[in-house]
């Protein structure tokens, strides 16, 4: 009999084991593990999807631990995200895809575009449309920080990344290319919501893969 820590699937060097199965039982959270898994397969596919696009029409995804580097403010950008090959900077790319763990009990998806300094947020457990109606002036407290942290730190990060073998950080357009100094726009992005309270991460994957599928969410994707 295989005992819960024998490997029930691997991708690369990632390995989900059998107790996370357990995660399909009724009212169970999806398993963290699962979820960098399914993420770093979802790179791996599209990664070869969008490598002869353009970099404008390139939606990069980062893996689970980008939110950990953009919230401690490490410089350093994973090297686990897709269409990240060849001279991409990925502040040119349509879209960043970036799960982020809310306050270590809830999963959902940033949607970054530099061209339009705009944040988009996909809760599950958020009612865009009557979130939105109503032109809050302020996010919720740690909505408000996760936003501070992608629009200051993410594009330094960014620039670390691009401008590593440089002499000298950039300046003029190019360092204009990156939001530094610049207002961000952020909103819930119209999504499904779930019906529980445990089923953020399956929602959250699912917003990811449709996104990458370029499956139109009508106020991002127009």
């Amino acid at each position: 009999m295989k005992d819960n820590t024998t490997t029930y699937m691997r991708i690369g060097e990632e390995a989900v084991c059998l107790n996370a199965l357990y995660i399909f039982y009724p009212k169970q959270w999806l398993d963290n593990k699962v979820i960098d898994v399914y993420s770093k397969a979802l790179i791996q596919y599209f990664d070869t999807q969008h490598r002869t696009r353009p970099d404008k029409e390139k939606i990069v995804l980062t893996d689970v631990f980008a939110c950990q580097y953009i919230g401690r403010a490490f410089n350093v950008w994973t090297r686990n995200m897709s269409s990240s090959g060849g001279d991409l900077k990925v502040v040119n790319s349509k879209l960043i895809l970036i799960p982020w763990n809310f306050n270590d009990n809830h999963w959902v998806l940033y949607a970054v575009t530099f061209k339009g300094r705009k944040i988009y947020i996909y809760d599950s457990m958020v009612d865009a449309k009557i979130v939105n109606a109503l032109k809050k002036k302020k996010l919720s407290p740690g909505h408000q920080l996760i936003e501070d942290q992608i629009s200051t730190i993410l594009p330094k990060i960014l620039i670390w990344r691009d401008f590593v073998d440089n002499s000298s950080p950039p300046t003029g357009k190019e360092a204009n290319d990156y939001g530094l100094n610049f207002k961000w726009t952020t909103r819930f992005g119209k999504c499904p919501m779930q019906p529980n309270s445990y089923d953020c991460r399956v929602y959250m994957l699912a917003f990811m893969d449709n996104l990458l599928r370029e499956i139109k969410f009508p106020d991002l994707l127009d």
